[in-house]
Order: structure tokens, then C-alpha cells, then sequence
């Protein structure tokens, strides 16, 4: 019996082929083994595509031209074009420049002001309530206040846009951190807001300023004169008028008050030995021009708590009976 022609075909390519089926009919099949040790050199460079020999090539296509097969076809061509696996190129990170204190507090000083804007534009254009308790200081304990304001006493809430904000100056109060917002405005005046910076960066605008809130309308209130007390934003300055019951000028301090929307002037008095009087008088000689003599000098803005005292000849004298903050804010 005469040897398959594939036999002698595989014969040439050396001892290293196995043949697994001789039989002409059926397509012969190379263990997979050899092929994947044999048909590459491994003392390449592991990225450079391996060369075949032309002697190996020649085999190969007469073995594809004879046999005829699908699936050996499949298997020269994976052959042929597949790459051993690359070693995978290592990416080296470019190291990022470390910032200066001075450049992240420069990035941070624009955002903070970028999101300080944010804040005063939509506490300007919100026209409801609801819609500016989400930008104001307190806001819980402001919401009646407000309502009292707008509803009962039927202030017009004014909507706005933000055009620039002309002067923004940083200012420390009592431990806090504040802005003082001045914004440009048509009348005698500019606008002014207090707008505080909270420890998570986020920024309130204190209404009760804004609007210059009082529970009791100035005028109102010097001709009611109420016993009871009453906390009212006004200024206050140095007086030297004693009168009635608190004519003892060493036991008592006179103070001029007058408010921002009236013109009506009432002298107060209050007990020298209060802490609250000491701090008044010490806040009044720090800003004076002459510490010595604060007789001209502007009244500054107080949170007070005042009530009327009847003496026995029915005369009323206004009383401070507090300091409630040493400014128009309130502090927690």
C-alpha cells in the first residue's frame, strides 16, 4: 500500500510534526502544540511580528491548495497574522504641580465670590417669601417677622436684578465673618446689605437690616410709650439732658436715640453699672474724632431694648434696659 501524499507533505517540516489522522479523505490535523512552540522564534523581540521561512510558507499553501479544508484555511491565516501578546505599554503619570497657598486661595476667593453673587442676585429677583427665606440669615425665626412685614403692613416687596455690586468689604464681627455689600441704587442713598459667610461656604443676607426691621413703627411708639419692653434697631449717641426721674446724673447715662425713617428725637436713660452702658460708651469714644467730648458726635446703630417708666408725677422716661448687640445684627 502506497503512503498518503499528506505523509510525505508533513515529513519535510522534521520531526517535530505529529501526524494524527493519515487518512487522504479526512483533512489532517497538526497537534496544536507544535504549531504554537515551533513556528516562532522565541529569541525575538516579543513586539516584532514573527517571519516565516519561505520554505515553511511554500509547505503550508501547497498543504491549503491539496487538503482544501475550511477549518485548516482558518487555522494558517490565524497563523499568519496573529501577534503574540504585547507586553502592554506602561503609562507614567505626569505629576500634577502642586498650588501655592497664595494660588488655592486666589481659586477659592473666586468662587466664593462667584457663589457670594449667586446669593444676593436671587435674594433680589425672589419675590415671595417662601422664594427669599432660602437666601436670608435666621431664617425660621425671621419667617413671622417677615410675613408681618409684607403681608400685615403691606411693604411692597421689591424685585430686583443684580447689575454690579459697587463696593464688597470684608468686616469680622464678633467672631464672624460678614460682607458689607453696597449695591447701586436710584435715590439719596445706596442700597446696603450684610450678607454673613458661613463655615460651609455657603452665604446668608440679613433681611432684618435690609429692610431695617422694628416690631413697633418709631412714631408709633413714642406716642403709645408701652411699659413693656421693646427690642428696636435705632441710633444712639451721647446726651448730657437729665430729667425728672433720672436726674441723678452719676447713677445714670443719657443717650440721644433717633431712628433711620423718622425725625423724631427721645432722650433714654440707662444704669451706669450695667455692662451694656460701659460697652455703648466705649464703642461711641473708639469711633469718635475726639474720645473726650462726644457731645457732636453721629449717633451709632444699637439693638436695644427700651421700655417707657412713669415717675409719681406721671411724666414717662424712655429706659434702656438692654443691649441687645452693639449693631443692627443679630448674633447667635
Amino acid at each position: 500500500m502506497s503512503e498518503p501524499e499528506g505523509q510525505d507533505l508533513f515529513a519535510m517540516l522534521g520531526d517535530d510534526v505529529k501526524l494524527i489522522n493519515t487518512d487522504s479523505k479526512k483533512p489532517l490535523e497538526v497537534e496544536e502544540s507544535i504549531l504554537a512552540g515551533s513556528l516562532f522564534d522565541d529569541s525575538e523581540h516579543p513586539n516584532q511580528q514573527k517571519q516565516w521561512s519561505p520554505k515553511v510558507l511554500c509547505l503550508l499553501s501547497l498543504l491549503i491548495l491539496l487538503i482544501g479544508g475550511a477549518g485548516m484555511s482558518s487555522l494558517v491565516y490565524g497563523l499568519w497574522v496573529v501577534k503574540p501578546d504585547e507586553e502592554p505599554q506602561k503609562i507614567i503619570p505626569i505629576e500634577a504641580r502642586s498650588m501655592s497657598k497664595e494660588e488655592i486661595e486666589l481659586v477659592r476667593s473666586k468662587e466664593a465670590i462667584l457663589e457670594l453673587r449667586k446669593v444676593v442676585a436671587g435674594y433680589l429677583q425672589a419675590s415671595s417669601v417662601e422664594a427669599k427665606l432660602a437666601f436670608v440669615r435666621h431664617p425660621e425665626r425671621v419667617q413671622p417677622f417677615m410675613e408681618d412685614w409684607y403681608q400685615s403692613r403691606a411693604h411692597s416687596m421689591k424685585v430686583a436684578e443684580l447689575e454690579s455690586m459697587t463696593t464688597m468689604v470684608p468686616k469680622t464681627i464678633f467672631g464672624k465673618s460678614f460682607w458689607k455689600i453696597e449695591l447701586p441704587s436710584d435715590g439719596l442713598f445706596k442700597k446696603q446689605l450684610w450678607v454673613e459667610s458661613l463655615e460651609d461656604g455657603s452665604f446668608k443676607v440679613d433681611w432684618e437690616t435690609d429692610v431695617f426691621y422694628n416690631p413697633w413703627n418709631w412714631d408709633r411708639f413714642l406716642a403709645e410709650k408701652p411699659t413693656v419692653p421693646v427690642s428696636l434697631r435705632v441710633y444712639a449717641s451721647w446726651n448730657d439732658l437729665y430729667v425728672y426721674q433720672h436726674r441723678d446724673d452719676e447713677k445714670y447715662q443719657s443717650f440721644r436715640l433717633e431712628n433711620k425713617d423718622s425725625d423724631q428725637l427721645v432722650t433714654a436713660y440707662m444704669e451706669r453699672d450695667k455692662k451694656g452702658c460701659r460697652d455703648m460708651l466705649a464703642l461711641m469714644q473708639s469711633n469718635a474724632k475726639n474720645p473726650a467730648d462726644l457731645r457732636d458726635e453721629m449717633g451709632l446703630p444699637f439693638l436695644l431694648t427700651l421700655h417707657f417708666d412713669e415717675s409719681p408725677e406721671g411724666k414717662k422716661n424712655l429706659v434702656i434696659d438692654k443691649l441687645e448687640s452693639p449693631s443692627w445684627l443679630i448674633f447667635d
